[in-house]
């Protein structure tokens, strides 16, 4: 992200009330035909462009701090459209905005922070929710080896922030002895955490502070997951 492009958008001044009641709206009547022209406005001033600003505030806040966020306010949010093709869930929208803040290079669906705008269910979190191939090999080499160091950086992500989860395998993974010190983080499939963001929180220009804060008692959670993820 280009140094002075986040410094191109106007200040976040809170999700509107109008943007909120429509998502509260949209989860009783999730159907294409509902979501007309002048909703899709809506969707579009009051919720997706809030988005924008926010991310751009988050970025230009790690820039100035010189951490390893690179939100890009116009690629980093979630289409509100669902894939409905292979799932058993066929409502066409999701009822929520989603938005990450990668680290460094990685992609939106890699390493990173996660904003979750739902009324009543908003959440911020961060981790790896993708971790797969060569990127959980490389995970699980790290933790093997320095099963400490890996105890030390997750034990402070849930003093300073929540509780460690994600998904773990029933048994050891292939190749690693089952009575290793740390089986039990080897079983992990993918690490992140998640913490609630009330309501009034969401409407409040305060927002991009709060999210920050809590990024920065992240960071070294997610340096951790993308150095051991790439095996450096």
């Amino acid at each position: 992200m280009a140094e002075l492009s986040y410094y191109d958008y106007p200040p976040f001044t809170g999700f509107s009330a109008e943007g909120i009641d429509l998502l509260k709206k949209l989860k009783k009547n999730n159907r294409r035909e509902w979501l007309t022209d002048e909703r899709k406005e809506v969707l579009k001033n009051e919720l997706m462009l809030p988005m924008e600003l926010l991310l751009a505030d988050i970025g230009r806040r790690a820039y100035e701090k010189g951490v390893q966020w690179n939100p890009n306010p116009k690629k980093s949010i979630f289409r509100i459209y669902r894939d409905t093709r292979f799932s058993k869930e066929k409502k066409p929208f999701k009822t929520n905005i989603g938005a990450t803040l990668p680290y460094a290079d990685e992609p939106k669906k890699g390493i990173g922070c996660y904003i979750h705008v739902e009324p009543g269910s908003s959440f911020f979190g961060a981790g790896g929710y993708f971790i797969e191939g060569e990127g959980l090999k490389n995970l699980r080499t790290r933790i093997e080896q320095d099963p400490v160091g890996a105890r030390k950086v997750l034990k402070s992500v849930e003093k300073k922030f929540a509780p460690i989860q994600g998904e773990q395998l029933k048994r050891a993974p292939v190749g690693y002895d089952p009575e290793h010190p740390a089986i039990d983080l080897l079983r992990y499939k993918q690490f992140w955490t998640m913490r609630e963001i009330p309501d009034e929180l969401i409407v409040s220009p305060k927002l991009p502070q709060e999210l920050f804060k809590h990024s920065l008692a992240l960071h070294d959670f997610c340096t951790w997951l993308y150095e051991g993820t790439r095996g450096l």
